[in-house]
């Protein structure tokens, strides 16, 4: 055989498969270009979507620390409230007490004290028969007057 003949058979043995295998690639290129399109497509979507679950949890935690500041703040205003409601009452309970009280001692020690009351009494009775006296003493007269006319 010769050297082309060689050359020709073994380059159709070697060169064959090499573009066989070119051709086979070649033909799988478009959808390789696809697939990897969509990897890359579908990469992105998880670190957008990755990013995006960070982001709501990062508000969710805002929120949630705001609202607790809310909260502790309506507590505080709520709880100041009541104890100023509570003092509120406790002093105006202790208001009623001490008028009761004053009450009572000034009922019985001005209005209803037995021995001024008594004195009173006295003093009526003899101002009732000193002007029993004298209204009797009046009608004598206009009696008396009456009869000499």
């Amino acid at each position: 055989m010769r050297f082309v003949d060689i050359w020709k058979q073994s380059h159709s043995l070697i060169l064959s498969p090499f573009f066989e295998k070119s051709d086979e690639a070649e033909s799988r290129r478009i959808t390789n270009y696809r697939a990897s399109i969509s990897i890359q497509s579908a990469w992105r979507g998880y670190l957008v979507r990755r990013e995006i679950t960070r982001q709501r949890k990062a508000a969710v935690n805002v929120q949630r620390v705001w609202r607790g500041y809310l909260g502790r703040r309506r507590f505080e205003r709520e709880w100041d409230l009541s104890r100023k409601r509570w003092r509120r009452a406790f002093f105006d309970k202790m208001a009623i007490r001490i008028q009761k009280v004053y009450r009572g001692y000034h009922t019985r020690t001005r209005v209803l004290d037995y021995y001024a009351r008594k004195r009173y009494l006295q003093d009526l009775q003899l101002k009732n028969e000193s002007i029993r006296s004298i209204t009797k003493s009046n009608f004598q007269e206009s009696v008396a007057q009456l009869k000499e006319e």
